[in-house]
């Protein structure tokens, strides 16, 4: 997925909320990060591996609010930091089959 084609909605305050989502990121509670569900990607973790890298430093955001796992609120230049070793960490994930109870959320 190419971050152009991201729904990039402002609130009344100005912020911008980005649907993470198509990402499939989540905030993981037993690593204390920002991670991805490679055992619930459905298409192909390096075609997520490449958009997360695709990603890094086109947008900065401090709040992550995704639909699994814990919303996490950090400075924004540590989510960019942490969005740029989530982007490294992915692109060693090899594919494998669907596991849809493999993740604990």
């Amino acid at each position: 997925m190419d971050t152009n084609d991201l729904d990039w909605s402002i609130d009344a305050a100005g912020q911008q909320c980005v649907p993470l989502w198509t990402q499939l990121v989540y905030w993981s509670r037993a690593l204390a990060d920002l991670t991805v569900a490679e055992s619930v990607t459905w298409y192909s973790m390096e075609v997520l591996a490449r958009s997360l890298a695709e990603s890094v430093g086109r947008f900065r955001f401090s709040w992550l609010l995704p639909g699994h796992g814990d919303r996490q609120l950090l400075p924004s230049a540590e989510m960019d930091v942490r969005w740029r070793q989530l982007a490294e960490r992915a692109a060693t994930v090899p594919s494998r089959p669907i596991d849809f109870t493999a993740v604990r959320w």
